[in-house]
This record gives C-alpha cells, structure tokens and sequence, in this order.
C-alpha cells in the first residue's frame, strides 16, 4: 500500500483514503490562565497531522483535543501572507507504508507532525515544530494502538504544558523527557488494565527558532543531512544488535542479519519508567533532518539514505516517496514511515 502526506505552510494533499490525516489552523492565541491572567505562549497558523492507518474517527479525537486547547481562550490576528510565514515554516514530507512481507497486516507506524509560530509575551515570534515516529510492537492491532495510543499522549501533554508557561531551552527538554514519560504512562497503564503486552519506539524532534532537540527511545531513528558533512545520525538504537556493537561481538554489517536484530531492551510501555535519551542540535539553513522507523534503515543503509537526501527537490515529499521506494525494493519486510523536514 503507497500511502503519502506533504504538509507545506500553504498546502495540505489527503491523496489516500487509506491513511488518515487531518490539519487544523488556529489564530494567534494567548490562552488565559484559572485567574484570568493572560498565559504567556500563543500559538499562529498552527498546522497539525497524525498518519496511522486508522478509521478517520480515532485521528480526529486528537486533532480536536489539540485544537480545542489552542481555541480555549481568546485570539489576536492570524499570519496570512507567505511573506509573513516563510521565515518561520518548514518545508516537511512524510510517507507512511505497509511494506511488501506485511502488506495484508495493519500498519503498526504512525507519525505525528505538527508546526506553529510561537508567540510569548517576553520573546518575539519564533518557529515552533513536532514531528514523531513510532513504530508499535505487541501482536495484530495492539502495536497500532500503542503508536497511535503514544503519538497522543505526547502531543496533549506539549501543546498543554506549553500554554501554560514561557518556555526556555531547559522547558524544551522537560518538556520532552515528561512528555515521553506522560506517553509510556498511557501505555503502561493500558497493559495493567488489559492484561496485554503492547509497546512503541518514540523517536521525536522538537524545533524551537534554530534548535533541535531529539527524545528518543527504541530503534527508530532521527538523521540529520548537512552540506558538506554528510549524514549524521542523531539517535543510538536501544537494541541487542547495537549492544553487541558496542562491545565488538558483533561487525555493524551484521546489524542487517543477526537473528536477533528485532529485539529492542528499551522503549515506551515497557515499564512503569521509560528512560529516554535527549539531544539538541543547532541548525542551519539547508539542513535536512530525516525520522523513520526501522523499516526503512533495515533495507535501505546509511550511503544510500544520504544520496537521497543529498539530491535537491522543490518538495521534501519526494525525497520521503523516494526513500520509501528504496525500502521496498531493498525487500519491503516492514512498515516504513519516514519524515522529511527542509530547514
């Protein structure tokens, strides 16, 4: 199944039925606080998606959570012109597909980008943005569930937190590591109550102005493309394959092959804790950062990831449909899903 989403700061394409996805703008909002006081963040030309294949209903509850947070209280003027908004939006592709072993299974994938212009009443407007990846695991459609369930969690728990203060380079991280925690919590708890064994990678990157801060948890993974250093990877996969790298047991080539290349000793759900790594990068103007589940670097390796994201494009969903391609025809034998953000 191909299945693809490119938002844009003025364009928005649902070309498949089969993946769901949704974008709502808000106007610049200053929420008030219990007291009546003005908040001290607001958001502009708010634009959101989450792609899972799901029914249009489970997707739409956390697009009009989102939303109705941002719509709680009060509103100032909205950023119409391109002029206005191209010094804060990114350019952003996204793919989502079933693969070719596990075309007839759900997708256990889902991605959640978001995008704004931050307002707060100490600071100017800046560029504000949330992508995530995750890639569920626990058998038929629990791991689609723990994805979406994840995906959610993360999202209310940003978008609520920062509405309610003026966020500084340490919020961001905060923010990031309890987010993760506010996410494995939802999933912990489900599997208490339920008796299942579901779980999820988490791999997110919050942009603050010229800031990436990457949280992560898993063996999804977060790449970031620069001229002329070439690709870098920013995450380090939480798996037995990747342990037996580190103390020379194993050759990194062997990552592709070992039997027990699917086994990953950390990520959300597991435990009533999740440890989460957290990095920040400066960014540049051409960077190019790339997210994606393991379905895409288990076929396709590291050289080839970098030439497709070296070769320039008017839109970054083609280098997303470009790299999904390349995982389908390295073997397909698993769901890909990939961001692909343009600084």
């Amino acid at each position: 199944m191909l299945c693809y989403k490119s938002i844009l700061w003025e364009q928005y394409h649902p070309e498949r039925s089969d993946v769901m996805a949704s974008r709502q703008q808000s106007s610049l909002l200053f929420p008030r606080n219990e007291n009546g006081t003005s908040a001290q963040v607001g958001f502009a030309n708010t634009q959101i998606a989450l792609l899972s294949d799901t029914d249009a209903g489970h997707i739409a509850t956390l697009l009009e959570q989102v939303q109705a947070l941002l719509n709680t209280h009060g509103c100032s003027k909205e950023m119409k012109t391109k002029e206005d908004l191209f010094p804060f939006m990114l350019q952003v592709g996204s793919r989502l597909d079933r693969g070719i072993v596990r075309k007839d299974e759900p997708n256990e994938d889902s991605l959640f980008i978001a995008q704004s212009i931050l307002h707060t009443l100490s600071a100017p407007a800046r560029r504000f943005a949330l992508f995530v990846v995750a890639d569920g695991m626990g058998g038929q459609e629990q791991g689609q569930e723990a994805s979406q369930l994840a995906l959610e969690s993360l999202a209310e728990y940003v978008y609520t937190s920062l509405c309610s203060k003026d966020p500084t380079p340490d919020a961001f991280v905060s923010l990031l590591q309890k987010g993760f925690q506010s996410a494995n919590q939802a999933i912990y708890l489900h599997n208490q109550k339920s008796g299942s064994n579901m779980g999820t990678t988490m791999t997110a990157i919050l942009i603050s102005d010229s800031t990436a801060y990457i949280a992560h948890t898993g063996d999804s993974r977060a790449y970031l493309y620069r001229q002329p250093t070439g690709l870098i990877q920013l995450t380090h996969d939480h798996s037995l394959v990747a342990a037996l790298v580190e103390v020379g047991a194993i050759q990194p080539e062997e990552v592709y092959t070992h039997p027990g290349r699917n086994q990953i000793y950390r990520y959300v759900g597991r435990t009533a804790t999740v440890e989460v790594d957290i990095e920040s990068v400066p960014l540049a103007a051409g960077d190019r950062l790339l997210l994606c589940s393991d379905g895409l670097w288990e076929m396709v390796r590291d050289p080839q990831i970098a030439d497709i994201l070296a070769r320039p494009v008017r839109d970054p969903s083609e280098t997303a449909d470009r790299l999904v391609q390349a995982a389908l025809t390295g073997g397909g034998e698993d769901n890909v899903g990939v961001i692909v953000v343009q600084v």
